[in-house]
């Protein structure tokens, strides 16, 4: 009788640690607020993520013509909201 009550308090606990949130924050691409602004001219590449189940907060995120790094930007900065701006209208 114990070990069928052990038994199943442990599939009880497996189907609870399954289902929680491996961290707070999500798995957004951008770990930080991002950076406010990047010279046009030096910009390649523009990805806009959307909010998700996985990561809550819009994610802007340009590479760099030299390097090839992508930064992200951060989504409350005047550049950013002119890029998310122009990529919703030629959206519609």
């Amino acid at each position: 009788m114990k070990s069928l009550i052990l038994s199943l308090l442990l599939l009880l606990s497996a189907v609870l640690v399954q289902g929680m949130p491996t961290s707070s924050k999500g798995r957004c691409l951008c770990t930080g607020p991002g950076v406010l602004a990047v010279h046009p001219k030096h910009i390649t590449k523009v990805e806009i993520f959307e909010q998700s189940s996985s990561c809550e907060q819009v994610e802007v995120i340009v590479t760099l013509k030299r390097s090839g790094q992508r930064k992200c930007l951060n989504s409350t900065s005047k550049q950013a909201l002119r890029i998310i701006q122009k990529f919703l209208k030629r959206n519609k």
